[in-house]
């Protein structure tokens, strides 16, 4: 393990919290799991195991707890912490073996986990969207990437978009993976937010994705590093009715809808750009 930049205490800190979850996971340990009271303020965060299944907290506690996921190796190598300033990135690799989610496992996670400090403690706050978070209604063509395996999409959400659109695309993962049809995913979304499942959309919120590899559809590749504002009911026509394409602001999508998305282009000189180390 290294450090590729950034201050010794966060370092070490960053790097014992990682350290302490993997040896957790391969003894069945859940107390690093349990004693995290809010999981959007300190602790465990959702993630997605080696079949792309989606778990909270307290389905993480539960899985060990009933032995629907036991873990016999679960060996790290290749971790590095960067910490710039209030913000650290940790990647890695981890070879799992055992069973996840009442499912035989076995093989090698890359993963990249994004922290930042706030009130003392380092929180997690990123995610890497894959086709299943396409869009629920508009534009159609782009609602049959559900099941593109090349969509990868590194998103970071600020407080309220954590709060509010994290569950939407949890939501569609779920139901992606359960062999839904863009249609069915559609239905099953509307339902869940006509009865309260899923967070009401009554402020704006917004993401950063700002990855120069990320890979966002056929034929449009990394497109530009752009803000996501998530902008219920919003229209294109409130924009100025521009197309998709150019370096402008438009609504990609669902316009009209609370699930509305806003995308604001920005210089392409800030894309960051992965490093192998």
């Amino acid at each position: 393990m290294s450090t590729v930049r950034g201050e010794g205490r966060s370092f070490a800190l960053l790097t014992k919290d990682a350290t302490s979850y993997s040896i957790a996971v391969c003894h069945g340990n859940v107390k690093p799991f349990s004693r995290a009271k809010d999981e959007k303020k300190k602790g465990v965060p959702r993630q997605r195991n080696l079949y792309g299944q989606m778990s909270d907290k307290s389905q993480m506690v539960s899985n060990f707890k009933t032995g629907r996921t036991k873990l016999t190796s679960n060996e790290v190598s290749d971790m590095k912490v960067r910490v710039y300033g209030n913000t650290a990135v940790i990647t890695g690799k981890a070879d799992v073996a055992g069973t996840m989610a009442g499912k035989d496992a076995k093989g090698q996670i890359m993963f990249a986990r994004v922290y930042v400090k706030k009130g003392g403690s380092w929180q997690f706050v990123c995610m890497v969207m894959r086709g299943w978070t396409a869009p629920t209604y508009t534009p159609t063509q782009f609602r049959d990437l559900v099941y593109d395996p090349k969509v990868h999409a590194p998103i970071c959400f600020n407080p309220a978009a954590s709060r509010t659109v994290m569950p939407y695309y949890e939501l569609r993962s779920k139901l992606a993976m359960e062999g839904k049809a863009p249609e069915q995913i559609a239905e099953g979304i509307q339902a869940a937010y006509a009865k309260g499942v899923l967070p009401k959309r009554d402020e704006v919120s917004f993401a950063y994705m700002w990855s120069a590899d990320q890979h966002l559809a056929p034929g449009i590749g990394h497109w530009h590093p752009h803000m996501m504002v998530f902008s219920p009911y919003y229209e294109n026509s409130m924009l100025g009715g521009n197309e998709f394409g150019p370096p402008i602001p438009i609504v990609t999508d669902d316009g009209g809808t609370p699930f509305a998305v806003v995308v604001i282009p920005v210089d392409d000189k800030l894309a960051i750009k992965a490093q192998a180390k």
